[in-house]
């Protein structure tokens, strides 16, 4: 009997490893309230949103804090892309993602925070066709 159990709680563990942790991503968009889906694997590192006409974006995300591109200097800053520099002013976010189109060239930049306390996510978003969307998960 004892065997059984090592072995059940063996393969549960095993399950939990393999699995992974996903959360759903509610984008809302801040001009005109409409909403979208999006995945946040936080094992794999990956975000992918679907926009309304079916198109799929994604991207790996990375720490917010790690200086791993040039010309940032502030360690809570996220890299610069073609929207600005960093982190838009008043977001604090611990990951960082820019999520691509394979069919277009829209480009998507997401900010992620979770609260431990609340145990809940927040985050912000924007395109480079200037959408901004808040995120909750």
């Amino acid at each position: 009997m004892r065997t059984y159990r090592i072995f059940i709680m063996a393969c549960l563990f095993i399950c939990f490893i393999f699995a992974g942790c996903t959360h759903r991503l509610k984008l809302t968009e801040l001009d005109t309230g409409k909403t979208l889906k999006g995945v946040y694997d936080t094992t794999h590192k990956t975000i992918t949103v679907t926009m309304p006409d079916g198109e799929v974006l994604s991207g790996k995300s990375h720490p917010a804090s790690k200086n791993q591109y040039p010309g940032v200097h502030t360690p809570a800053t996220a890299p610069k892309t073609g929207f600005g520099s960093g982190v838009p002013s008043g977001i604090k976010a611990d990951d960082y993602a820019v999520l691509e189109s394979e069919k277009t060239k829209l480009v998507m930049e997401v900010f992620l925070y979770f609260d431990s306390f609340s145990e809940k996510g927040y985050g912000f978003a924007r395109t480079n066709d200037n959408k901004r969307y808040k995120i909750s998960y």
